[in-house]
């Protein structure tokens, strides 16, 4: 995928597309794909997507689950 966008960019705009930041859920494929394209890159994980992972979790565990419920 970043090859295509960054293929489309210099051929359409005639510059190449250099990203400093980047959010990104928290898929270690991603992170790695958005590093060996833009070395340097700050990768910053999308809260939303931390949340969901956070609410997952409290659902598989019963202590976890109870805890949340209590407070």
């Amino acid at each position: 995928m970043w090859t295509f966008l960054k293929n489309i960019c210099f051929e359409y705009l005639s510059t190449r597309l250099c990203i400093h930041k980047l959010h990104v859920d928290f898929e270690k494929a991603a992170h790695e794909a958005a590093k060996t394209m833009f070395p340097g890159i700050a990768i910053i994980g999308c809260r939303f997507h931390l949340g969901q992972a956070w609410w997952r979790k409290i659902q598989e565990h019963n202590i976890l689950r109870t805890s949340y419920l209590i407070d």
